[in-house]
């Protein structure tokens, strides 16, 4: 499948997956539900930064209805085997697999709980780092009660 806004462009993923259980939520979210991912989607195109939502389960009729040329809707089948937040690096490895030569950087979100507040391909911390590989945190990073609770399945 190609994408024309790949090409050369910087590049915002994000997954919304429903229907399995949620170890984030300690539930199943429900399906077609646009109402959590929609404040990330709406302040990527404030922003005007390309971004994908990949999918297992909202429907041809929501992704149309919200779909425009910098946000990208991509279905995906998931693996029951593993949780959300597992299948969500496999999808990601996949496709980068086959698009990454394409991308010239990445920024790879939540996508219930976040929203862009700015560019972050522009600010200049990343314009003097643009090979660096930033990531969150947490508060406490060792022995942090959060992550040992949902993790205790590993």
């Amino acid at each position: 499948m190609p994408f024309p806004f790949l090409s050369g462009m910087p590049l915002v993923m994000a997954c919304h997956f429903t229907g399995i259980y949620d170890v984030n939520r300690s539930s199943i979210l429900p399906d077609d539900d646009f109402n959590m991912v929609q404040g990330w989607a709406e302040s990527l195109k404030a922003q005007q930064v390309n971004g994908i939502i990949f999918h297992n389960n909202l429907s041809a009729l929501t992704c149309a209805a919200h779909q425009h040329k910098q946000l990208y809707f991509i279905r995906v089948e998931l693996d029951a085997a593993f949780n959300p937040n597992v299948n969500r690096y496999i999808i990601y490895r996949e496709f980068l697999r086959q698009h990454g030569a394409t991308i010239t950087s990445l920024f790879v979100t939540d996508v219930s709980d976040v929203v862009m507040l700015k560019n972050p391909f522009i600010e200049p911390l990343f314009m003097t780092n643009a090979t660096t590989l930033f990531c969150g945190d947490e508060p406490i990073q060792l022995h942090n009660e959060w992550m040992i609770n949902h993790a205790s399945h590993l």
